[in-house]
């Protein structure tokens, strides 16, 4: 059998889970999982097939296949982190808008990555074998959760996301590490931040109300990210204007850890429809997916997703 393909059958079940594994997540620490969850689902004689991704974007590709020749009944399993999840939820946002008779497909959630915000937003256990037993025990029990998409103007795209979108210095961090060939995690971020921080050039990034333009001329970070009530609509948008390198250094520490900052050059805006323009090439990234560098005239909004946990 090809080990990159598996498949248990058992009749007796009513559905059939669809998995993707992303063995590369979390440094390639899912590797080691996979091998335990696929042991438990033999054990209990679950019905399914799995596909294991080879390289990066595989995943879309593999859910692409998996949609096609899926049941209504069928759910989504992921195996990863927030970025093979975010794939996941493209890849079946885009096969449905090509193919509308097509079912939409709940998604369940292994988390083993290395970024899980989604998990933690939406209390799904963070140890592989709670979160699979609450995915076996739940049956087929929904939860229509609240996701965020933006349609880019300039590029006719449309892209999903589950968590943020970052624009300027985290985003440029996020393409400066997936690219880094220093072998040690700690030492590649804190070189690329420092190198970023000292180098990165501001921009400008324009607010469009239906009445008015909110220009801010000095931006140095955007995150546009979704409510951490998951029942709420709106974004919470938060932009940040370059200062001197000490005051960077003091706001950059403050966002990591998620604490709010109370300084002139620190905005927060809180929106339920959002729409951005940005004149120059900007770095941004999806939940931790690299959206390479690009100009901005993009609008966002809300959906609803189907996720089983």
């Amino acid at each position: 059998m090809d080990p990159l393909f598996c498949s248990r059958e058992n009749h007796k079940l009513k559905s059939k889970y669809l998995i993707i594994v992303n063995n590369f997540a979390n440094g390639g620490a899912t590797k080691k999982i996979w091998p335990k969850i696929q042991a438990t689902l033999d054990h209990r004689h679950v019905n399914y097939t799995a596909t294991i991704s080879k390289y990066h974007r595989n995943a879309i590709l593999i859910i692409e296949e998996y949609v096609k020749l899926a049941n209504s009944d069928d759910v989504l399993l992921v195996v990863g982190g927030d970025g093979t999840l975010n794939e996941v939820v493209n890849a079946s946002e885009k096969m449905i808008r090509i193919h509308p008779d097509l079912s939409k497909l709940p998604i369940a959630y292994i988390p083993t990555g290395h970024r899980h915000d989604f998990a933690l937003r939406h209390h799904i256990s963070l140890d592989w074998q709670k979160a699979l037993d609450n995915v076996l025990g739940q049956g087929h029990h929904v939860h229509q959760v609240m996701i965020g998409y933006f349609d880019e103007i300039i590029k006719n795209q449309r892209v999903y996301f589950l968590n943020n979108v970052g624009l300027g210095l985290n985003a440029d961090l996020i393409n400066t590490l997936h690219h880094s060939k220093i072998g040690w995690k700690a030492l590649r971020y804190f070189m690329a931040f420092f190198s970023l921080l000292y180098n990165l050039q501001s921009f400008t990034m324009e607010i469009y109300h239906p009445h008015k333009t909110t220009i801010y001329p000095n931006v140095f970070l955007a995150d546009i990210s979704l409510s951490n009530n998951p029942k709420d609509h709106h974004f919470n948008l938060t932009i940040i204007e370059r200062h001197n390198l000490l005051i960077m250094f003091y706001i950059f520490f403050r966002v990591l850890f998620k604490h709010k900052i109370k300084l002139k050059s620190v905005h927060y805006v809180k929106v339920n429809d959002l729409h951005i323009g940005i004149p120059t090439l900007e770095y941004g990234h999806a939940d931790g997916e690299e959206l390479g560098d690009r100009f901005y005239d993009s609008y966002y909004h809300t959906t609803k997703y189907p996720f089983i946990y």
